[in-house]
Order: C-alpha cells, then structure tokens, then sequence
C-alpha cells in the first residue's frame, strides 16, 4: 500500500498546521519543575554520547525512571542547542508533529479510511490537552514514546498483511525504543490484541496470541524495572498518605474527567491537587457511567465494533497513569490523555464516517460541525501554550484555575524565591497558602524563604 498524493498533502497539512499552531514553543523558557533536573542541573549532559554518558542513560534510574533513550535525546539537543530552551521546544514540537503523522498513517494503513483517519490526526495533533506534552521539555518523554507507540502499531499492521519476521522484528523494536522512551507503552501489546478485532479482523487462533508473546515479555520486564525504580526514587506514595479506597475513587471520577476534558478542555493546569476525601455519589455515579458505557459498546460490537475498540483502548492505555499505584502527588494529569484520547477520537471519527454513510444527505450536518469543533481549538491551545512561558506564570494559572492546590503554591513560592529580590512575593504566597490551608504540614516545612 502506497502513500497517494492526497495521503501525502493530508501529511504534509499536518505537520505545517501543528508546527504554525504551536511555534509559541520557541518563546517558552524552561520551568523549575522537572526541566531544571531532567535537563539544566543535569551533569550527565555534558558527557555527550561518549561511553560514559550512554553508560549513564543505560543504567541510571534518576528521576525515579528508567528511559535511557530520553536521556539521550536531551544529550542530544544539548550537543547541539546547550541551554538554549528554544531548541528543546522546537525538538519536543517536532516529535509531536510526526507522532501525529504516524497516527494518520497507522489508521490509514490498518482500516482504508482517509478522512476518519485524518480527523483523528488532526485532533491529536491540535487539542490543547496536549500542550503540556509539547511545551514542557521534561515531557520529552512523552511525545517520543508515543511516536514509537504509533509507529510500532503502523509496522504491526504491515506484518499482518504479510508475515515476514523482518517486518516482526521491526514491530518489536519500535516496541522496545517505546519503552526505552516511557513506560506507558506497557499495555500497546493489549491493543495489539483489540486491532486483531477491529479493524483488521483476524481470525482467532491460538497463533494470535503465540506471536505477541515476546511483546508482553518486554512489558514485564519493563514493569518490573520501572517499578523499582520509581519505589527506590521515593516517586511511589504510600496508602498512608493515598489510602487504596480514596484511589479508587479517584481513579473512577477521573476517567469521566477526562473524557469532559477532551470536549470541553477548560481550566488547565499543571497540577491537579489530590482531594483529601470524595463524596461517595462522585465515584458511585462515575462507576456507573463508565459501566453503561461498556455495556452499550459491548451491546454495539457486532454492527459497530470501533466503538468497543475505541472505548477499551482508551480505558487500557489509562491503566498505567490512573492512579492505583500512585506516583507523584497528583490526582491527574493532562498529559496521561496524550495516547488514550486516541481511543476516544476513533469513537467519533468512525460513528460520522458510519452517519455520512447511511445518510448522504447530513453530510454537511455532520462534517460542518466536527470541523467548526476543530477549528475552535485553536484559540484554547494558543493560549493554553502562553501559559507555560515561565515558572511564575505557569504555577500562578494553575492557583488560578483549581483550588486548595498546594503543590503549585510551593513550586511558586520556590520560583520567586529563586529570582532576584522577590523573596518577599515568596513569602506571601506562602502565607497565603498557610491562610487558605492552615493544616498542611508542608507549609511549616517550606525552606524556600528562610534565608
């Protein structure tokens, strides 16, 4: 199957609408959150890619991780771009612009269907639920595995057309560079089973299942090896302090969360606090949301099988960042939608390609209106980047826009500490923070503006 020319425009329109709506990126600094470790602070850097410096992002487990080709690519960049922050931007923007490429072309591949397959591209690619993937340099991590995320699933769907253990090896090594990326490629072997269903309909055999066996062995051992590093680096929060039923219930309000998110993306922020307690009716009625759903697209599945694909895909890839065992301080994240929103877009692109079929004549009902939704977030995501230009800024929107966050008023208060004669602006955001939140132990704790 060859690229035609509309394929290869369609690509093309792509990559220049997501460079024009994120070039705001070259503008960005990098943040005191994580780009300062990851990148500024980091000694290992300057190693470049001599032995030891690939030594070192082979075996190191900083930042409580185990992604040796991150590392590398920001020795890369630094070789390159040293500590200029726009050339890590425009790196991070290049990679998202590909990964949504990538995706065009896997769904293209894998179901014949130009126009659905553009649609979920082009959302990809443009939702501002994915800036803090793109505009954030520590979430290097992120656009990279999810460019090998789609590219594996392009290079699997090849392999089925006709098998050949070259085309296999490739699938397994785009799996491996994925995970050597992030771990939360960890369940891509599970879809691989779903795209047997739909869209490439294989027949099932107990090959199906022989032939991803070295794919969920590379997820275990990856499991494994992220667990302990995440364990050993303190990143993994006790049940103490995050006890297993309020989790739960977390992690029920948060997949409907989400999924509001991805139609209506207001009130972003960089750090969602945990609540220290959930009304019982919250989590009730989100089980019960989730569950109808499953049900209906289970009902659905023999007429309309990209629904029930497209909706476990989605609940799969969340997996790994819902929250069961928690890492870090937050109750989510928008870039944990960076790769399950995929799922969700499949719904909606394959429901208006199935409408347009049976009815021709709502054709202008149903295209006119998905691309006026596109269209409008343009302004979200342009603005939605403004916001990442600093620290201050950053950590200042997301006080603004969630409450009782007391994660962001410390990284503030670390920010302005950091900046010449603003200690005093430090110190009332953190009394502030002490009258908004007087039983928060971490304000008592707070060092930032002691000297």
């Amino acid at each position: 199957m060859r690229i035609s020319r509309t394929d290869f425009r369609i690509s093309l329109t792509l990559l220049a609408v997501t460079f024009a709506l994120h070039s705001g990126v070259r503008r960005l600094n990098f943040v005191n959150y994580d780009d300062f470790e990851y990148v500024v602070n980091n000694p290992h850097l300057r190693d470049g890619f001599s032995a030891r410096g690939i030594v070192w992002a082979f075996t190191s487990a900083d930042s409580s991780n185990w992604f040796p080709l991150t590392w590398l690519s920001y020795i890369f960049d630094y070789r390159i771009f040293g500590l200029e922050s726009a050339g890590y931007h425009l790196g991070n923007l290049l990679l998202h612009a590909l990964t949504s490429i990538a995706l065009f072309l896997f769904l293209l591949r894998a179901t014949g269907e130009r126009w659905p397959s553009a649609f979920v591209a082009f959302l990809f690619a443009l939702h501002p639920l994915h800036v803090e993937s793109v505009a954030w340099v520590a979430e290097r991590k992120d656009v990279l595995c999810a460019l090998f995320w789609f590219l594996t699933l392009w290079a699997w769907v090849r392999y089925t057309e006709r098998p050949a253990r070259q085309k296999y090896l490739l699938a397994l090594l785009f799996f491996a560079l994925g995970l050597m990326s992030k771990p939360m490629i960890v369940t891509l072997p599970f879809l691989l089973l779903l795209l047997d269903v739909w869209p490439l309909r294989r027949k099932y055999s107990r090959q199906l299942l022989r032939e991803k066996l070295p794919f969920f062995a590379l997820s275990a051992v990856s499991t494994v090896i992220t667990y302990f590093a995440q364990r050993n680096g303190g990143a993994v929060q006790s049940l103490t302090r995050f006890p297993l039923g309020l989790r739960i219930e977390n992690a029920l309000v948060t997949g409907i969360v989400y999924i509001a998110g991805m139609f209506w993306p207001s009130r972003l922020a960089v750090i969602y606090p945990y609540p220290k307690q959930l009304p019982l009716w919250q989590a009730v009625a989100a089980a019960l949301a989730l569950a109808c759903i499953s049900a209906l697209v289970l009902r659905r599945f023999r007429t309309r099988p990209y629904l029930a694909v497209g909706w476990f895909r989605y609940l799969g890839t969340l997996v790994p960042v819902i929250g069961l065992v928690q890492v870090g301080v937050q109750s989510r994240a928008d870039r944990y939608m960076y790769v399950p929103m995929v799922g969700l877009a499949i719904m909606l692109a394959w429901s208006g390609a199935e409408a347009v079929r049976r009815w021709p004549q709502a054709r202008l009902w149903i295209v006119v209106p998905a691309a006026a939704a596109s269209i409008a977030l343009f302004p979200v995501t342009w603005l939605q980047i403004r916001y990442w230009k600093d620290g201050e800024t950053l950590f200042r929107h997301a006080m603004a826009v969630t409450s009782g966050n007391d994660d962001a008023c410390l990284s503030l208060a670390t920010v302005l500490a950091a900046l010449p004669g603003r200690t005093p602006d430090a110190i009332s955001v953190l009394e502030a923070g002490v009258r908004t939140n007087p039983h928060e132990d971490r304000y008592s704790r707070a060092s930032v503006c002691s000297s």
